[in-house]
């Protein structure tokens, strides 16, 4: 379980920068209008379930 809980940090993480790269290019290309800034928040959401989603993953995978 702890080396899963690793990989769905890791994985929330590169997503996450992904989609703010996406972001970034749409940004300086000004294409998508206003809906290019909701990559930016599901980028930040993500983040932040991916992020607490492996923390208790890591933790029910810690042996006594």
């Amino acid at each position: 379980m702890y080396k899963f809980g690793l990989q769905i940090l890791g994985g929330s993480f590169a997503a996450a920068a992904v989609l703010v790269l996406i972001w970034f290019i749409g940004f300086l290309t000004h294409s998508g209008g206003g809906l290019i800034h909701l990559l930016l928040i599901l980028a930040i959401v993500l983040m932040f379930i991916g992020v607490a989603v492996g923390i208790i993953v890591l933790l029910m995978g810690k042996k006594p």
